[in-house]
């Protein structure tokens, strides 16, 4: 819904949206005011990192009134964990409750071979740590 206010939001004000089309950024230049890329430049002078992420469907709520946790214990395998469903009530998600447990890490990060299995068995151990507190 959000998004679709603020493609509604930038037509009306004259704007253009172009999705799923390769582009050459230059040959925007002059064309527009602004141009508003989210994609990295991957030029190899900006070291970039990926994102990690495995999702939980829960039946109950995870971290009671916390939204986003950023975690700086270097034990922990994994660095953020983000209920959505304390942000969007779980109602919108046939009542389910969402939590994002992830990771920034540069490519090729061991992280990204693993199975979904395998990172449930490393995750769950510091995720039972964490909803013991």
């Amino acid at each position: 819904q959000l998004t679709e206010r603020m493609a509604d939001e930038i037509k009306k004000n004259g704007g253009e949206i172009i999705l799923k089309k390769k582009i050459e950024l230059k040959s925007l230049l002059g064309k527009y005011d602004t141009v508003l890329s989210t994609l990295p430049e991957r030029n190899g002078k900006v070291k970039y990192l990926d994102a990690h992420v495995m999702l939980l469907e829960l039946k109950r709520q995870f971290l009671p009134d916390i939204y986003w946790l950023n975690i700086l214990d270097r034990r922990f395998p994994f660095l953020v964990v983000g209920e959505h469903t304390n942000f969007v009530p779980p109602a919108n998600f046939g009542g389910s409750h969402l939590v994002y447990v992830g990771n920034y890490l540069p490519q090729g990060h061991r992280l990204f071979s693993l199975s979904s299995n395998e990172v449930w068995e490393k995750f769950y151990p510091w995720l039972i740590f964490w909803a013991k507190r």
